[in-house]
């Protein structure tokens, strides 16, 4: 009897070991439904508290602002899903201005104060003497130097070090966000600015929300035909964000190209 060959198209059977899409979409689903069920429960239980007969004029106020700061984190977590979804559709965009660094510091650090100021940690701003202008997004920009300085609030233990430096050449500015916290495993690094990416239990990844506040910073931050990249020597040992903005008076040309992204 003759043997009989049979053969497959190796790209017709799915690897097992690699999630489908619709795996991938159901973890995702997963994520976004854990983190609005938290918020959603404490509303529930505030709102029900509010109308009980024997509660007093403190416990109604204590209420009503449990209520708002979880309809403010919802609203943060269904903003930053559009942003990604526009991200991904190449519809973020980004309205561009002649501005300094030093304007949207003062923004971001208005904003993350109390979250640094909680925590008693020791916070700086190094600043050299008057950053070049740059053209770029005020908002977008303050958006990207706030997700910086909240992670490195959240990843740093009480009493540690957080600092701000802003830096300019003739070419490009920039700003670093260096901080003494938990560190990153090296082999991890290049995983941080994916969307959803979740890292090894224990290390910065392992966060609450959906894990967007860098995968939509690096796309801002490109939109600006600038850079993003983060250095931490490892686990327990701190983490640095270097971000780089073109000068108004740089590349006209690439930062065009990248509006058009």
């Amino acid at each position: 009897m003759s043997a009989t060959c049979v053969t497959t198209d190796s790209q017709s059977v799915p690897d097992p070991s690699e999630p489908t899409q619709i795996h991938r979409d159901s973890h995702l689903l997963a994520i976004v439904a854990h983190e609005l069920r938290a918020p959603l429960a404490v509303i529930e239980l505030a709102s029900h508290l509010s109308g009980h007969p024997h509660i007093n004029d403190m416990q109604r106020v204590q209420g009503q602002q449990k209520i708002r700061r979880q309809v403010k984190f919802m609203t943060s977590i269904i903003n930053d899903l559009m942003d990604i979804s526009h991200v991904q559709t190449g519809l973020l965009t980004i309205r561009r201005e002649l501005i300094r660094l030093e304007q949207v510091a003062d923004a971001a650090i208005d904003i993350v104060s109390p979250f640094i100021e909680a925590k008693q940690q020791i916070f700086t701003v190094n600043r050299e003497v008057k950053c070049p202008t740059v053209l770029a997004d005020p908002l977008r920009l303050t958006q990207v130097m706030v997700n910086l300085l909240v992670n490195a609030a959240k990843f740093t233990p009480t009493g540690g070090r957080i600092e701000l430096k802003l830096r300019g050449d003739a070419h490009c500015s920039s700003f670093i966000v260096e901080d003494s916290g938990e560190g990153i495993a090296l082999e991890d690094l290049g995983k941080l600015f994916k969307a959803f990416a979740q890292l090894k239990p224990g290390n910065r990844g392992m966060r609450s929300g959906l894990g967007l506040g860098l995968a939509l910073s690096r796309a801002m931050i490109e939109l600006h035909g600038g850079s993003i990249r983060a250095e931490s020597a490892g686990r327990g040992l701190g983490t640095r964000f270097i971000v780089k903005i073109p000068n108004e008076c740089g590349d006209r040309q690439s930062r065009s190209a990248s509006h058009e992204l």
